[in-house]
């Protein structure tokens, strides 16, 4: 059952993403990556997704750039709104650390989203991170 709804304006992405990242979770949507935190809390939440099978919700990952919008809601609640500021390029033997990386500072509300890359391929992921602005913050930060 999905918990919420992540939205990517850039690439046309609105898709109801549920918890866990096994194959039956991904096949659905994007999937949120146990023990990371909601969006919108404090930390880095994961999420999974395919670029070419089953929804493909993260087809066009690679066409984000630095500044792009993502944005969340849980339950139809609680919406946070994160900046993409960083997308690599990780090995597949090395991905899951990387991803699952929380941030240095405490407070800080982050998102990661990752798929197999390059597309039709399981090689590599690409990773894109976005963060979204402190407590407090104006709209310029």
């Amino acid at each position: 059952m999905p918990v919420g709804r992540i939205t990517i304006p850039a690439i046309d992405i609105d898709a109801p993403y549920r918890l866990g990242t096994h194959d039956d979770i991904v096949q659905l949507g994007p999937g949120l990556w146990p023990a990371t935190p909601f969006p919108g809390e404090a930390g880095n939440a994961v999420f999974a997704g395919h670029r070419t099978t089953y929804t493909h919700p993260f087809r066009d990952l690679d066409l984000l750039d630095q500044g792009d919008r993502i944005q969340t809601t849980i339950q139809g609640r609680r919406h946070t709104v994160f900046k993409v500021f960083r997308t690599t390029i990780v090995p597949e033997a090395a991905y899951a650390d990387f991803v699952l990386d929380q941030p240095e500072h405490p407070g800080v509300r982050m998102i990661t989203l990752f798929a197999c890359t390059p597309k039709g391929s399981r090689s590599h992921r690409i990773v894109v991170q976005a963060r979204a602005p402190r407590p407090g913050a104006t709209k310029s930060d």
